[in-house]
């Protein structure tokens, strides 16, 4: 395999990877404390409390255009 193709093999792997668009969640805890997460598309932001219990949150965005 030439070195060009491995370039673009990894550049497309790369634009893959950076496709998932970058959600962010603004929480608001139970003391109203607001708490502000990041997490792509699909992936998992936690947030961990003061008593050590720990909460995930999956962003799943939809299209509200309807087929």
């Amino acid at each position: 395999m030439s070195i060009s193709m491995l370039v673009v093999m990894m550049v497309a792997m790369v634009a893959a990877e950076m496709h998932a668009p970058i959600v962010t969640m603004s929480i608001t805890l139970p003391d109203g404390q607001t708490k502000e997460l990041t997490a792509p598309e699909s992936g998992v932001a936690t947030l961990t409390l003061k008593d050590g219990t720990e909460f995930g949150f999956r962003p799943t965005i939809q299209d509200d255009r309807p087929r």
